[in-house]
Parts: structure tokens; sequence; C-alpha cells
């Protein structure tokens, strides 16, 4: 989108962002215009970024508009949004490790209570083969972190044991099955939910916590990044 892009640096050019930047609040901008004045400040900014919106409608709306405004950061933008659990993980997953990350969030989200950033990041499990493993104590650790233990691995936050099979379903696209031997893991293969079949083996796999619920909330994942609240002067 290099049109995009050249409107973003003009942006920066016309204005006095370095003044801008020390305000808090995004007012008097409506629709596009106030997208890409966004846009050209989190461009300046090197730390972490929230973006405050007044509801999930324009919360999605302007992070969908950031990712093509901002195509070099479209790794590092998130939307985080408490009733969707996979955008919720995923954002405080990128807070947890990203110094730049840029999450969009409905000013609702804010209220929920969530795990503190030292939990969700010690609630990390990264699984290899070769790796020594007890998978009674993986499942019990995959439990503490809010995963659920079904029959059947359908959804996001599911785990199934069956022997030494343990299936796994984090925020990735697929769910992950994962072998144990005696001494650890032997393979790590993604499968199709609805098939239940394996589709391809895997070198390594990051699982991420499901928490609902903690002793924190979003600001500390920022560590002295900035907040936009652009949903109060609408």
């Amino acid at each position: 989108m290099p049109q995009l892009q050249e409107i973003v640096q003009l942006i920066k050019k016309s204005f006095n962002l370095k003044e801008a930047m020390s305000s808090r609040n995004i007012s008097g901008l409506d629709g596009i215009a106030k997208v890409i004045f966004i846009s050209a400040l989190l461009d300046e900014r090197q730390n972490s970024n929230l973006i405050i919106c007044k509801n999930s409608d324009e919360s999605e709306k302007i992070h969908s508009a950031l990712t093509m405004f901002l195509p070099d950061k479209k790794n590092s933008i998130f939307e985080y949004d408490f009733d969707d659990s996979n955008k919720r993980i995923d954002a405080l997953n990128g807070l947890s490790y990203l110094k730049n990350a840029i999450v969009v969030a409905p000013v609702k989200s804010l209220h929920k209570q969530a795990p503190s950033k030292k939990t969700f990041i010690a609630g990390k499990i990264r699984f290899y083969p070769g790796m020594k493993a007890q998978i009674n104590e993986i499942v019990k650790r995959l439990v503490n972190t809010g995963y659920i233990r079904v029959p059947m691995v359908e959804n996001s936050g599911e785990l199934s044991l069956r022997g030494g099979i343990l299936d796994i379903f984090s925020v990735s696209k697929n769910p992950l099955r994962v072998e144990f031997g005696a001494d650890g893991i032997d393979s790590i293969r993604e499968f199709d939910a609805l098939t239940q079949r394996s589709t391809v083996n895997i070198k390594e796999a990051l699982v991420l916590p499901h928490f609902y619920n903690g002793d924190s909330d979003l600001f500390d994942y920022l560590e002295g990044g900035e907040t936009l609240e652009e949903f109060l002067h609408q």
C-alpha cells in the first residue's frame, strides 16, 4: 500500500508530532482522518502503545486500518477483546515480549482483570521433540493456566489426553498433537479439529496460557508505554 504509507509520511511532515505525542487524547477527528493521524503518531513511537476505543466495532475497524497504514508493524499490532479469547491472549503475548507492540482495545475490556505479565510469561510452554517432560506434569501445568480437559479437542483453550498422546488447542490456527514416549516428547504434529487427522510434523511449538482472570490488568503490560484515549471526545 505505497499510497497509504505516503499519506502517513505527509502527515508526519505537516504536523508537530512531537507536541501531539505529549497528548493522550485524540479529538476533533473522525473516520479515516483519525486513523491516518494515529498511524502517523505510532510510526514515530518506539515503545508499546494502547489505543482505547469506545466499543468493539470501533476497535476492530481501527485495528484493521492500522495494519494497512503501518504494514511494517503488522506483526506487532493486536486487537484486545476480552470476549474473544484468541484476540485477548494474542495481545497479551505480544505485550509480554515486544517492546513496540500496538494494542487496540474497547474500553469495556479494560475493566476486566488479567493475569500479571510475570504470571503470563511463566505460563508459556515451548514444546519440541526430544524435550524431557512427564505428560501428567504438563497436563497439570496446562490446567493451572486455564485449559479445560475434554474428551475431544475442538475449540481454543481445550486439551485432551489419550494414553501418551496430548492434544492441545492454543491460539494457533490448528491444534497440536504431542506424542510422549518413555523419556519425553517423541513428536509434535498439527491436526485438523474437524477431522481430527494429523496434517504436518513441526519442530517446535509455543503454547500460550489460557487465563481468563487474574490479579492485574492490561496496563501492567505497558511498562512505560503510552495510551491513546481516542474515545473520550467523540
